[in-house]
């Protein structure tokens, strides 16, 4: 009888711990409970978001790559966070937020209805932190490029959010036979997963009340995404840029033809120290217009594309020198490679 009963307190036991593990899993993947080292982005009145401390975060209109109208946050893998990745075909690894709050979101949300080749998509369900969303995954090829992405919708507080997992390659056709190999997604698309898991709807979400007294005697508070204190007004560097496609035209010609000069350009940048083109300082994004605006601390630049520079066009800069509490004013030339 002993034995009975301690082989049925081994088994409780057992199965306890199985359920704690579990549970300690359920946890990691779709809570706040992140690796030691990860930050917080505040969408205020909408979600929090952790993100290795390591990702580059852009806002508002420079966070592209998403689906909807409205992108809200970008966040990107650094370079050389995957092993091997300089031997491959990968340009950008990241994951947009992006909402849209039109009269017929709800219907986007649902159905994809904004995608025009949807017909045989399978749209699938996943819930997440108590959230649930329709997924779909699509492919869109663009200049060389393929934008492998699994997009996850829902509605909440009447407004459509979408977070794109995006990977971003060079079609391999186009490097030179036995230069570079197929980058493998999986890998990627679990990091971009990770991340996503953290994601909490909250309309609660703030930054707390704190000020920050300036050398000025104005007063600052804390702002999203971090809930870092906003620069005093003194405070504030970085460089003011106009992004320039061309040549549009073979030849010149006398006198010279409109269609020909150079043409305000939308793409995607990256801004790097000039002592150090290994680590990508920021990675951002030139308006419909070719312009952006960025804050960097004083010091040199290059700013150069942020797809592979076997691509064209190759947008680069001169190194730009920029002083502190001043912005600084260039133009980035993006190489069509027409002659």
């Amino acid at each position: 009888m002993s034995r009975k009963i301690s082989l049925i307190l081994i088994l409780i036991t057992f199965c306890f711990v199985i359920l704690v593990i579990a549970y300690a899993s359920y946890r990691f993947q779709n809570q706040a409970n992140m690796p030691s080292g990860w930050e917080k982005y505040t969408q205020i009145n909408a979600f929090t978001l952790y993100h290795p401390a390591d990702f580059a975060i852009q806002t508002g209109d420079t966070a592209g790559g998403g689906y909807l109208r409205l992108p809200l946050v970008k966040m990107s893998f650094p370079a050389g966070a995957f092993k091997d990745e300089a031997k491959t075909n990968l340009s950008e690894v990241f994951l947009v937020i992006s909402q849209d709050n039109s009269s017929n979101s709800g219907s986007i949300c649902e159905t994809f209805s904004d995608f025009p080749n949807i017909s045989g998509s399978i749209i699938q369900t996943q819930t997440i932190n108590g959230t649930v969303f329709k997924e779909m995954s699509v492919i869109d090829a663009a200049a060389g490029n393929f934008y492998d992405s699994r997009i996850y919708r829902t509605v909440y507080d009447g407004i459509c959010y979408e977070a794109a997992l995006v990977v971003h390659t060079g079609n391999i056709d186009n490097y030179p036979p036995g230069t570079v190999q197929e980058f493998d997604k999986e890998p990627a698309f679990a990091g971009l997963k990770q991340v996503f898991g953290t994601l909490n709807f909250d309309k609660g979400a703030a930054c707390t009340t704190e000020a920050k007294l300036c050398a000025d005697g104005s007063s600052v508070g804390r702002i999203p995404p971090k809930c870092d204190f906003s620069p005093c007004p003194t405070e504030t560097s970085g460089i003011n840029g106009n992004v320039l496609l061309g040549p549009m035209c073979p030849v010149s010609q006398d006198p010279p033809d409109p269609q020909c000069y150079d043409r305000p350009y939308a793409t995607d940048l990256l801004i790097f120290k000039s002592d150090d083109l290994q680590k990508v300082v920021q990675e951002f994004r030139s308006d419909s217009d070719g312009k952006f605006r960025i804050q960097v601390p004083e010091g040199e630049y290059v700013i150069q594309s942020s797809a592979s520079p076997d691509l064209l066009p190759r947008c680069y800069s001169e190194v730009i020198r920029v002083e502190a509490n001043k912005y600084s004013d260039i133009t980035v030339n993006c190489d069509t490679g027409i002659r």
